[in-house]
Order: C-alpha cells, then sequence, then structure tokens
C-alpha cells in the first residue's frame, strides 16, 4: 500500500511538472502589396527560375497611368487597362539593344510573349502573378529596398 501511495504522489509530482507551453505557429497572413508604385521583379515565367545577372534583371512598375519596365535586355513603357482583376497591356513600346546573351535574348522574347499575352492578374501577399485566362504566364515578387 505504501509503495501504490509512492507512485500515486510520484505521478502527481511529474505530471505537476509536465506543463506543456502551446506556442502559436500560424502567422499572420502577408498582406498584398500594392500593383501601383511597386517594382516587380520577375522571378519565374513558364514554370522556370530566372537566372540572369541583376543588371539584365526583368521588372514591371504600374504607375498612375503607364507601365514601365524591362524584359531583361530592353526597357519600355506603355499603358495598361484594369477592370477587377483583368489586365491588358497596350501601346508598349521599348528601346531596341541587340542581346548578345542568348539567356538574356530567351528571356527577353518569353516575357514579351507573355506581356502581350496577360488579360489577367493576381496579387499573393508579395507575389504578382499573370495570366492568360486561367493558365499562369510568369510570376513577380516585390523588389527589395536598399
Amino acid at each position: 500500500m505504501k509503495t501504490f501511495l509512492s507512485f500515486v504522489l510520484v505521478m502527481m509530482l511529474v505530471s505537476g511538472c509536465d506543463e506543456t507551453e502551446f506556442i502559436d505557429t500560424d502567422q499572420d497572413p502577408v498582406p498584398d502589396a500594392s500593383l501601383l508604385d511597386t517594382r516587380w521583379n520577375l522571378a519565374e515565367i513558364v514554370g522556370a527560375a530566372i537566372e540572369v545577372p541583376d543588371s539584365s534583371l526583368a521588372y514591371l512598375v504600374f504607375e498612375a497611368d503607364r507601365v514601365i519596365g524591362s524584359d531583361g535586355c530592353n526597357s519600355f513603357s506603355g499603358s495598361y487597362i484594369i477592370s477587377g482583376d483583368t489586365l491588358t497591356f497596350v501601346d508598349l513600346m521599348g528601346t531596341l539593344v541587340l542581346c548578345l546573351d542568348t539567356g538574356v535574348m530567351e528571356l527577353a522574347d518569353s516575357f514579351n510573349t507573355a506581356l502581350v499575352k496577360t488579360n489577367r492578374y493576381q496579387i499573393d501577399g508579395k507575389q504578382l502573378h499573370l495570366f492568360d485566362d486561367t493558365q499562369w504566364l510568369m510570376s513577380f515578387v516585390v523588389a527589395e529596398q536598399t
């Protein structure tokens, strides 16, 4: 009987020391970045990660009345039309620099083809996704502030 009481006492002590602290691992979701006045750096296009030098990084910046950017080789500007989640680029004009780097040239071609096809966009936190209806074309991330 004494052994049983000793066992119960030890179990009570052990269970009293076993405090479990629950840490809330659910973090608040990242708020959606603004489409306007944000530099959006190209992160993925047609499912492939972008691996080009920073000096030839493709990007978009939506201003109140125009879009400016680079396809990785040439800079461009033009207009855009937004209605709800639809997005259309219009009257895009750019420089005509010859890109000697084959990888950058291929990126620029893919980028420009995707821009022309774009008709819808979605912002998820710090990511901008461009679509042709339901087909994903390319994704951008908010540029780091330096």
